[in-house]
């Protein structure tokens, strides 16, 4: 039987002449936020959506944004805070989602598979009989791996338990068969950029509609109070602890001398270098590195990725002589 060929749409950087005559044309008559006009036509847009993809029980929740943009909305507003998140990740976006899930702190089961390797269903049926999950998400389409994941099957299995069920449709929907209502899917993140070749910083979700009720979500604007302070002073919190930690751990690494005749010392004194340099690395790293910048790092006299790299190699290589 000859491999199915997958056709996985990359990103649309260059709009068709009918997309980019529309944006002429709106130029000359815009269509204004608090406008009479504005309403209907997302009504309009919303309604097509589901017509297209024939899910009636399904809402259509449009946003400004890439797909990551729709990944980050259904986790951060579709589960309750101590709601368990069972991610199949067997490519790039699944790695996204763990990312994603972790940033908003949500209790996670993370089964990790080889890029490109399609997940034992049995396995994921014993996780949902052990009632070890109480929601999964997987990515659909692989475009870093050219694969499809089998979201039907999953999506059958998590209908029997009764568990919600997620997928990143960003590269596959309005493109593979998709059944939202047959197979159980819960909500389903995509891209008006990928399937419908439409303008790439719009995005959108489908939400089953009783999920929406549940999770008390309106489509329409609210404000919560205080929402944004909170989400910025924890920020900012997590910042200025990665920069306490990073400057007790430049003390200590100062206080760490590699020096004297005693190879078994100078040994111990080079893994304790290793050890600070790469907690170090790590918070670089974290979720709270891209808040550090490279002049604070320099003004502190701490070493950045690079130079931490540096350093570990030239502290193997005079193990290896002390050897």
């Amino acid at each position: 039987m000859a491999p199915k060929v997958v056709s996985l749409t990359p990103a649309v950087f260059h709009l068709s002449d009918a997309v980019n005559e529309v944006s002429r044309t709106y130029g000359q008559a815009p269509i204004v936020p608090r406008g009479p006009r504005l309403a209907p036509l997302i009504g309009k847009v919303r309604d097509g959506i589901r017509a297209a993809l024939g899910c009636p029980s399904h809402e259509a929740v449009l946003m400004t944004g890439t797909g990551s943009t729709a990944m980050a909305a259904v986790l951060g507003s579709c589960l309750a805070p101590d709601e368990r998140l069972l991610v199949i990740r067997n490519g790039a976006y699944g790695d996204r989602l763990v990312e994603y899930a972790t940033t908003l702190r949500q209790p996670l089961v993370d089964m990790s598979l080889p890029y490109g390797q399609r997940p034992n269903l049995d396995e994921v049926e014993q996780l949902a009989a052990a009632n070890a999950f109480d929601a999964v998400a997987m990515v659909y389409g692989g475009t870093s791996t050219c694969t499809l994941n089998p979201v039907a099957e999953v999506g059958a299995i998590a209908r029997r338990y009764g568990k919600k069920y997620f997928v990143d449709g960003v590269s596959s929907l309005f493109i593979e068969p998709m059944d939202l209502d047959g197979w159980g899917v819960s909500a389903v993140m995509g891209s008006c950029n990928k399937g419908l070749h439409s303008h790439p910083n719009l995005t959108m979700c489908l939400v089953q509609g009783d999920l929406l009720a549940a999770m008390d979500i309106a489509l329409n604007a609210q404000l919560i109070p205080g929402a944004s302070k909170r989400i910025m002073r924890d920020w900012t919190n997590g910042i200025d602890s990665s920069k306490r930690q990073l400057k007790k751990l430049v003390d200590d690494l100062g206080d760490v001398r590699v020096n004297g005749t005693d190879k078994a010392a100078r040994s111990r004194a080079r893994g304790q270098r290793k050890s600070i340099l790469e907690d170090i690395r790590g918070i670089l790293k974290g979720k709270f590195g891209e808040g550090i910048t490279a002049r604070w790092l320099n003004e502190n006299r701490i070493p950045g990725e690079a130079q931490i790299n540096i350093e570990l190699e030239r502290i193997k290589i005079e193990q290896m002589k002390d050897k």
